[in-house]
């Protein structure tokens, strides 16, 4: 109930504000243009503040679950290609840009402790995820030790997301899908932070 409370106390002035701009039509007369703009989301959110988890839910109600599920992975798969890639090219620069030395720090950590395992730890974690991505270029890793981790957990999140969109548009509450998608994430990074403070 804890991702929910949030829409149970503002829910009034926010699901008319997402329904704004999720509208149930939006997608449907064009589904090209939106797997386009769904794709594209997910391939910069390694650089901008962009609610991946929102947009594969939206991808989910779009497309439907399993199709939805196919959209997200490739945007997400994107979106570490262009991280990996970036972070291999520009090294330090980008960690000094996009991550703080703490993420990092705790990333060294869980790749210590986890191996090619904190990869997929890491994917569902709201800035870890992105901070993970470049510390793996940042640190030469292997592109065969690399990829066979976030294809896989790229796929369960993109699936879990898709099916959670198409079942909400299908049961009318797809805009509380969305709010649940929006906290929830939210949540990750208090409990991680909460986390850094009590072990220090």
């Amino acid at each position: 109930m804890i991702p929910l409370i949030p829409f149970l106390l503002l829910g009034h002035w926010l699901e008319p504000l997402i329904a704004s701009h999720f509208s149930e039509g939006s997608a449907d007369g064009n589904p090209w243009w939106a797997s386009v703009v769904i794709v594209s989301g997910l391939t910069v959110d390694i650089l901008l503040p962009i609610p991946s988890s929102v947009l594969l839910v939206f991808a989910g109600r779009s497309f439907g679950g399993l199709g939805g599920a196919a959209v997200g992975w490739l945007g997400l798969n994107l979106s570490a290609a262009v991280g990996f890639w970036l972070s291999r090219r520009f090294g330090q620069r980008i960690v000094d840009r996009f991550s703080s030395r703490a993420d990092v720090d705790d990333f060294e950590l869980l790749d210590a402790r986890a191996g090619w395992w904190a990869l997929i730890a890491c994917r569902p974690l709201p800035i870890l995820a992105e901070a993970s991505v470049i510390f793996a270029g940042l640190s030469d890793m292997k592109a065969g030790r690399f990829w066979p981790p976030i294809i896989f957990a790229n796929g369960i999140i993109a699936l879990l997301y898709g099916m959670l969109g198409g079942y909400a548009a299908q049961q009318q509450w797809f805009v509380t899908a969305v709010v649940v998608a929006m906290v929830l994430p939210a949540l990750f990074i208090v409990l991680w932070r909460w986390r850094q403070r009590v072990g220090q």
